[in-house]
Formats: C-alpha cells, sequence, structure tokens
C-alpha cells in the first residue's frame, strides 16, 4: 500500500485520495488484493472485466429464462382457469347484485318514509319544541313587564296599549 501511496504522490495525487480510490476499485472488484506473507499485492487484469461482464451476462440470462418460464406457466394457467370459469354462473350472480340493490334502495326510500317516527328524532323535535316554548314565555313574559311598566307610569289602559302595538288581548303563555 505504501508503494502504490508513493507512485500516487509522485504522480501529483494526496496519499489519502489514493488509498480511498484504491479501496473504491477494490470494493468494485476492479482491481484484486491478494496478502502474500505481510505484504499486499493488488493487480488488475484487463480480461478479468470482461469475465465479470460475461459472468453477469450469463447470470442475468439465466435469471430471463426463468422468468420468461414462469410467465408462460402463468399464461398457461390463466387460461385453464378462464376454461374452467362459466359465464352462466357470472350473469347470475350480476343479475343478483342488481336485484339486491335495487331492494337495498327501496328500503332506504321506505326508512326515509319512516324517520319521523324514529325516537331519537322524536325526542330531538320534542326538545327544540320544549326549547321554542320557553323562549316564547320568556318574550311573552318581557312583554307582560313593558307593558305593566307603560299602563301604570303613563296611565295607559291595558286594551289601548296591545291595541297601539297590533297584539291580541287574549295573548297567554305557551303551555
Amino acid at each position: 500500500m505504501k508503494e502504490v501511496e508513493k507512485m500516487g504522490y509522485k504522480k501529483g495525487i494526496p496519499m489519502m485520495s489514493v488509498k480511498d480510490v484504491l479501496q473504491g476499485l477494490i470494493d468494485d472488484d476492479l482491481v484484486r488484493v491478494e496478502k502474500i506473507g505481510t505484504a499486499n499485492y493488488y493487480w488488475s487484469f484487463p480480461s478479468q472485466k470482461r469475465v465479470n461482464r460475461s459472468n453477469v451476462l450469463e447470470k442475468l440470462l439465466v435469471e430471463r429464462n426463468a422468468m420468461s418460464q414462469k410467465v408462460e406457466e402463468l399464461r398457461e394457467r390463466l387460461k385453464s382457469e378462464k376454461k374452467k370459469r362459466t359465464d352462466g354462473e357470472r350473469v347470475e350472480l350480476i343479475s343478483r347484485f342488481v336485484e339486491l340493490k335495487r331492494e337495498r334502495d327501496d328500503l332506504h326510500c321506505t326508512l326515509e318514509k319512516y324517520k319521523g317516527c324514529d325516537p331519537a328524532i322524536y325526542a330531538e323535535k320534542k326538545a327544540r319544541v320544549d326549547e321554542l316554548k320557553s323562549e316564547a314565555n320568556k318574550i311573552t313574559d318581557d312583554l307582560f313587564t313593558v307593558q305593566s311598566y307603560v299602563c301604570s307610569r303613563f296611565n295607559v289602559d291595558q286594551r289601548e296599549f296591545f291595541a297601539s302595538f297590533g297584539i291580541s288581548e287574549t295573548l297567554d303563555y305557551v303551555e
């Protein structure tokens, strides 16, 4: 390694850079390394790159052939499954599906008709009616308070007060 670093340094390449590049080449199988005794020997044959490529190519060809065979098997299986499947059964299932969908829609329409009888909705409406009654009684109470004040303060008759505001004399609290 020291000799390689020195050779790189003589050519103007920093020593640490030589070590990193050499390690990268070893990792990529472009340079071979062998430890003989206490020394490490580095070498690369021009034919080694071609041998590596041919090995990779052969491996990929074997893999491609295996994939092609698998695709062909799957196509045959697909054909056999299509032959097994009957169209009559499919048509029957589709018509059953359409029938059930129509029945579901009819049931939804029926449910919408009777939605007003739903206990939860009825309870909500009853609570809202009670709330509105309470608000109406509060407004009526406020009106009677104003009427009492005006009648006593300005000496106005109760009938005149109601008539001047267009309010019926039979106004009373909501029960």
